[in-house]
């Protein structure tokens, strides 16, 4: 579902392979989206630019031994995705976090 340029989706393939090597165990996370404004599609690029929240449930990472590596808050957040059309399927093309012009 990701474009091979989306530097946010690889680093988080790389987090995702990172937990799996170690045995560590991934909560939580679940998350919602809601659209809170799309753009045109820019024509250069062929990219659509879409301001989205999501709202993010608290999500751990405990080790094999049962420590606790990491705790993170329920959160939301505001970011552009820009998607792009590949082979006819959509892909994220970049994930930017709260950029200053977003509506919403």
């Amino acid at each position: 579902m990701s474009h091979e340029s989306c530097e946010y989706c690889a680093n988080r393939l790389r987090q995702a392979k990172q937990i799996a090597a170690h045995g560590d165990l991934y909560e939580g996370g679940q998350a919602s989206v809601t659209i809170l404004h799309t753009y045109a599609q820019d024509v250069p690029t062929g990219i659509w630019p879409i301001d989205v929240e999501v709202s993010e449930r608290a999500s751990k990472i405990t080790t094999p031994e049962g420590a606790v590596a990491f705790e993170n808050e329920a959160n939301i957040n505001k970011s552009r995705v820009e998607v792009g059309k590949r082979d006819g399927a959509w892909v994220i093309v970049g994930v930017v976090y709260a950029p200053d012009e977003m509506e919403g």
